[in-house]
């Protein structure tokens, strides 16, 4: 996340930490810093699930 902070690419995140940048878009999709219409997408599909399995 800092290194995202600092506004780096997502292509020079991923080749100072090794990923892939599709990885590394991921994990910030799931860390909530990653801003995009899909990624609120993905974030409120992720609470919606959350919310149903602490239901069982």
């Amino acid at each position: 996340m800092a290194l995202y902070d600092s506004e780096m690419s997502l292509q020079a995140i991923g080749e100072e930490l090794g990923l892939n940048p599709i990885k590394v878009r991921k994990l910030l999709i799931t860390a909530g810093v990653y801003e995009s219409e899909v990624a609120e997408k993905v974030q409120t599909t992720l609470q919606e699930l959350l919310i149903e399995a602490r239901k069982y």
